[in-house]
């Protein structure tokens, strides 16, 4: 009774810190779905770790047994610090229970073979009659994990719900790659151990990326160019080239429609898999795939040299701000004001490779 009790004291300051926080530094981590109970035709748990603005999500098979259980696996360990969990609007669980799964570096990892320990719930509202409402419920926690298993409990009653089923629409993993740990498990997999859940291996670069696109409506490509494009349209603006920068903006908007258009067409192209028809499917990945060569020649277009660079007008402007600049460093030097140094020597040295561009 007092282990009971003390459970009931837990789960309710867990459940009290389930209101949102500031993020931080936090991102939304990739995801793949290894484990599912069940799931009906059009609403696979892939739905989970591929959503889109338009995806459908998650819904259990008909009359299922409960709790229904899904695990997912991240790309490595993460330090997770928020979970955020998105109902159906008619089959809404009364509660899902979250458990971090961890393994061990001496044998090959599995969803099954890990140890699970309990870490908080998100509990859902019963809605009125007629209405239809997604319920958006968050956790506030601070875990070390690999996977994430969401036991989801019975539902609540509604009248669209007939034949007692469950559904998620979204889920949301915040937090942040735990690179020391992540680089264990994939020495571990060098070793002969293999960390089977990865395809790829730990690629934190890649996985923060993909993050990065998804959380923008976007394919990871588009996501990669768009960082690119910006950091050449924040280059222009620095140096005060604004033709040029009026010129990438257009091509970052080319991409981001682009991005999006992916995002969109990669989810009727699963569609189209899961009830077989291929023809779709194939005129689906052809328009994708332009798309795809689309950006990347926009990509070599941002990435051509602009051509007011070229005249020697524009180099003596450079090379004039260049002798400003070093007379303001050695100024800085000379009252001893070495951080204003630092700061000018990194100008001087945008400069100087802008310069070098010129040639």
């Amino acid at each position: 009774d007092r282990e009971r009790q003390r459970e009931t004291e837990r789960d309710r300051e867990r459940e009290s810190s389930a209101s949102p926080r500031e993020e931080g530094n936090n991102m939304r981590l990739a995801f793949s779905v290894v484990h599912c109970d069940s799931f009906s035709t059009g609403f696979p748990p892939s739905n989970l770790h591929d959503a889109t603005p338009h995806s459908t999500g998650w819904i259990s098979s008909p009359f299922p047994s409960f709790p229904q259980e899904i695990v997912i696996a991240f790309n490595g360990v993460v330090a997770v610090k928020r979970i955020s969990v998105l109902s159906h609007e008619h089959f809404i669980p009364a509660r899902v229970e979250l458990l971090a799964g961890n393994v061990s570096y001496r044998e090959a990892p599995s969803f099954k073979k890990a140890k699970y320990a309990r870490i908080g719930y998100v509990k859902f509202s019963k809605v009125a009659s007629g209405v239809q409402e997604r319920q958006l419920q968050k956790l506030e926690v601070d875990a070390k994990c690999c996977f994430l298993k969401l036991c989801i409990s019975a539902p609540l009653g509604h009248q669209k719900n007939l034949c007692n089923q469950v559904g998620i629409g979204d889920i949301a993993v915040e937090g942040d790659i735990h690179v020391q740990e992540s680089s264990k498990l994939l020495q571990a997999g060098q070793q002969g151990l293999g960390f089977q859940m990865l395809l790829h291996g730990i690629d934190l670069h890649e996985d923060f990326l993909s993050a990065e696109a998804k959380s923008a409506g976007v394919n990871t490509m588009a996501g990669k160019i768009l960082r690119d494009i910006q950091r050449l349209k924040n280059d222009s603006k620095d140096r005060e080239d604004f033709e040029e920068a009026m010129r990438l903006s257009g091509l970052e908007k080319k991409v981001r429609e682009a991005g999006e258009r992916v995002m969109k067409l990669e989810a009727e192209k699963r569609s189209a898999v899961e009830r077989e028809d291929y023809q779709v499917a194939k005129t689906v990945k052809t328009e994708i795939d332009q798309l795809n060569m689309m950006m990347e020649a926009c990509m070599k277009d941002a990435m051509r040299r602009p051509s007011n660079l070229r005249n020697d007008e524009d180099r003596q402007r450079l090379e004039e701000k260049l002798s400003m600049l070093e007379t303001e460093k050695q100024s800085a030097v000379e009252r001893e004001d070495y951080t204003a140094a630092k700061a000018i020597k990194g100008e001087i040295d945008k400069l100087k490779v802008r310069l070098m561009m010129t040639n």
